[in-house]
């Protein structure tokens, strides 16, 4: 998780970002589904973007 820094809200209120990244590997979860044979990679990266606002 990355911190991404802070800005003052319309209302005055504080909001703080961060940014985290997961690599996670599909057949872990038993997703194997290849119906177009093109040979799609194991690994799937989630990335999530996120704001929280102090009220």
């Amino acid at each position: 998780m990355v911190y991404g820094g802070s800005v003052k809200g319309k209302d005055g209120s504080e909001i703080v970002g961060f940014k985290a990244t997961k690599k996670i590997n599909r057949l872990d979860y038993n997703i194997s589904f290849d119906s177009e044979g093109i040979g799609i990679g194991k690994d799937v990266i989630i990335t999530l973007y996120l704001e929280f606002k102090n009220n």
